[in-house]
C-alpha cells in the first residue's frame, strides 16, 4: 500500500485525476498522489527538474504540472509527457495554469503568456510590448477577452489580436492595463494556486497583496478623460 510520509513543505495547488485519484503539488517532495485521506505516496518529479510552482486538472482529466525550471510535465492515467524548450514551449518559470475551452491550455510564466492547442505551443512574450516579468494569473470571460494578473497590474487582451500575435511575433499586442491609477490597491498575487476567478454575474476577482481585487467586466471601460487641472 501506499507509504505513510506525511507532506512536509509547503503545498502550491492539488487537483482530481479521470481515475478519481488526488494529485498535491508539494515544494519539498514534489508532485505526490493521494491514496487515502491518511496517506501518501511520493511520485518523483521529472529528472533533472526543480519542485513545482502550480499543479492544475483539466476537463479531460489530466494533470498538468509547472516547475521552477521553466519544464511542464503532463500526467494522463500513467501517461506522462515532458514540454520543454525543445518540444516548443518557451519556458521560464511557470506560475499558472488555465483551459479555456477544452482542449485549450494557457500557461503563464516568467516568459510570457503560452497557449498549448493541438499539440502546438503559441507564445507572447515581453517582446509584444505586455508589461510586467511574470504572469500571475489566467481568466477568460466568455466575451471574447482574456484577463491577466501580470506583476503590473491587471491586463485585459482580445484573444482575436493574441490570435495575431501568436502568427506574428514582431507585432505589438494591444491590450488595457488596470493598476493604481484606476483603483488596484495592492499587486496581484502570483503562486502555484488559482489567484482570481470569474462569477457568473460578471465580476472577476484577483487576490493582491492588499486584499481582493473586484471587477466588472460589463463596466471595465477605462476612463479616457483626464482630470481637471487647477492650477494655483
Amino acid at each position: 500500500g501506499p507509504s505513510r510520509q506525511p507532506l512536509t513543505g509547503q503545498v502550491v495547488g492539488l487537483t482530481v485525476d479521470r481515475r478519481g485519484d488526488v494529485w498535491v503539488g508539494e515544494i519539498s517532495t514534489g508532485l505526490v498522489r493521494l491514496g487515502e485521506v491518511s496517506a501518501t505516496k511520493p511520485d518523483a518529479p521529472p529528472p533533472g527538474t526543480k519542485p513545482p510552482f502550480t499543479i492544475y486538472g483539466d476537463a479531460s482529466g489530466r494533470v498538468w504540472t509547472g516547475y521552477f525550471d521553466g519544464t511542464l510535465q503532463v500526467r494522463d492515467g500513467d501517461d506522462v509527457r515532458i514540454f520543454g524548450r525543445a518540444e516548443g514551449f518557451v519556458g521560464g518559470m511557470v506560475t499558472t495554469l488555465h483551459e479555456s475551452p477544452p482542449g485549450t491550455v494557457w500557461i503563464g510564466s516568467s516568459k510570457g503568456l503560452s497557449r498549448y492547442r493541438d499539440g502546438r505551443f503559441d507564445t507572447v512574450g515581453w517582446n509584444s510590448g505586455l508589461p510586467g516579468n511574470v504572469i500571475g494569473a489566467i481568466v477568460p470571460d466568455g466575451l471574447g477577452q482574456l484577463w491577466l494578473a501580470s506583476s503590473a497590474g491587471i491586463l485585459r487582451v482580445a484573444l482575436a489580436d493574441l490570435e495575431q500575435s501568436f502568427g506574428d511575433a514582431s507585432r505589438a499586442l494591444p491590450f488595457e492595463l488596470y493598476d493604481a491609477s484606476d483603483g488596484l490597491r495592492g499587486d496581484p498575487i502570483s503562486f502555484g494556486t488559482p489567484t482570481a476567478a470569474y462569477a457568473a454575474d460578471g465580476r472577476l476577482w484577483f487576490v493582491t497583496s492588499d486584499g481582493v481585487a473586484l471587477m466588472d467586466v460589463h463596466q471595465a471601460a477605462k476612463r479616457r478623460q483626464p482630470p481637471a487641472m487647477l492650477i494655483e
